[in-house]
């Protein structure tokens, strides 16, 4: 367990701060703007543009090797908990969902951006629960883009927590815009998501084949990868419908093996916070990955024993390289 900083976002005045080691621009009040358009930086090949209603579209080199769909601002503000990060928090019979379509009554939003532009924190804290929530996006030449989650207590009583927390709407390697913008639904048919299991509960997201429109043998021979990991044994599904589940109360089941459907990568975890703590945890997606990448993940996986020094080392490397691409 670690400790949000004492001073919140959302309690902060608006400008520049000091946060996680770097110079960040801090914007509270956010519920009270409208939605408006981020750009994440990298030094490498990533891309990725953010809502700050929550959604997002990143990917790597083009749009054709997309994460999730490559969509316009307009329709980015609209796509909250359909594309992108989506969370759904239980507390005994209340339920919260941080960045989602509706507030919760009295709850507030921030949100900050490193002044180099590598990085953005989303905050939203819910007084009536006593809980605040951080996700931050980083990239990683190595790992593709990063998702780093902590959920505190800030209220005065401990809190048992059912939290289920990840990413929907994973595009499979392979399936590009002109399709997914004219096919819509109809590209489910080709969809595979899959938990490979292991250490970091890997999951694949591919193409059964390649949507082609001729009768010739097509293979789909990449895949999306995605991979979490935080405190505990926390179950995993690739069924993004686990979060409709759990908005009603409901048991969600760990789905490892979807077709026919969207993919996801989901967490689902129960938490105990004592009042001052804090849970955190990771969510990685890469694109266009092959066998041998998808092997080395695998190793990398299996091998490490402190999975998140390497992933915050390999996040500082590249805010590093942009420095130096930016000083020459």
């Amino acid at each position: 367990m670690t400790h949000l900083p004492d001073t919140l976002l959302t309690r902060s005045p608006e400008g520049f701060c000091e946060l996680v080691g770097a110079e960040f621009y801090v914007i509270p009040d956010l519920e009270s703007l409208a939605p408006f358009l981020l750009s994440l930086v990298s030094p490498g090949d990533h891309w990725c543009f953010i809502s700050s209603a929550g959604a997002l579209t990143a990917g790597r080199r083009n749009a054709e090797t997309a994460l999730f769909p490559y969509e316009t601002d307009d329709r980015l503000h609209l796509a909250t908990g359909i594309s992108g990060p989506a969370t759904v928090i239980r507390v005994g019979s209340e339920t919260w969902e941080p960045f989602g379509r509706r507030m919760a009554p009295g709850a507030k939003r921030a949100i900050a951006k490193s002044t180099l532009g590598d990085a953005v924190i989303f905050e939203e804290v819910n007084e009536d629960l006593g809980l605040a929530i951080q996700f931050r996006w980083t990239t990683s030449d190595r790992f593709g883009f990063v998702r780093r989650v902590e959920l505190a207590n800030i209220g005065s009583s401990a809190r048992d927590v059912l939290v289920g927390d990840g990413i929907v709407n994973v595009l499979p390697a392979g399936l590009v815009p002109d399709q997914y913008h004219s096919m819509s639904n109809l590209t489910n048919a080709y969809r595979r998501s899959e938990l490979v299991g292991g250490p970091g509960n890997l999951a694949l997201h591919t193409l059964e084949a390649l949507i082609v429109d001729q009768a010739i043998p097509a293979e789909s021979l990449r895949a999306t990868v995605t991979w979490s990991f935080g405190p505990g044994a926390p179950a995993v599904t690739v069924d993004g419908s686990a979060l409709a589940a759990l908005r009603t109360g409901t048991a969600p089941e760990a789905v490892p093996l979807m077709t026919g459907r969207t993919g996801a990568h989901v967490v689902m975890s129960e938490v105990a916070l004592a009042p001052g703590e804090s849970s955190s945890w990771y969510v990685v997606a890469d694109v266009a990955q092959d066998h041998a990448a998808v092997v080395r993940l695998q190793s990398f996986l299996a091998a490490s024993d402190d999975v998140a020094k390497h992933v915050e080392a390999s996040v500082r490397h590249d805010s590093d390289a942009l420095v130096a691409k930016l000083a020459g």
